[in-house]
């Protein structure tokens, strides 16, 4: 299943591979047309947030590089090393909206 929510800033937000492996990082990646605030965040298929994976300034830009974000995740908790597992939603959040993905983490 895949859902889309609109968000005006970012022209492509992805997660490859949508089904994450322990010790395989998967690539967050997202492009935006304008520069922001951007939040990327793991959140529950219900829409409750879990972690905020990246938080910082983002450049926009139209040409093929600039305004691109790659974050490298591998499913657990950056900062206690926490494993998820299950279904959740990557959700990219600027400019007050936003697009997400599910991934199952595995």
């Amino acid at each position: 299943v895949f859902s889309f929510s609109e968000c005006r800033e970012l022209t492509l937000a992805a997660a490859l591979p949508r089904s994450i492996r322990a010790g395989t990082p998967a690539a967050l990646i997202c492009k935006a047309r304008v520069p922001g605030e951007l939040e990327v965040g793991l959140y529950t298929v219900q829409g409750e947030l879990k972690r905020v994976l990246f938080q910082g300034r983002m450049e926009g830009g139209l040409d093929g590089l600039e305004g691109f974000s790659l974050v490298r995740w591998d499913g657990a908790d950056p900062e206690g090393g926490e494993r998820y597992a299950g279904k959740y939603r990557v959700r990219w959040t600027m400019g007050g909206e936003y697009r997400e993905v599910e991934v199952e983490i595995e």
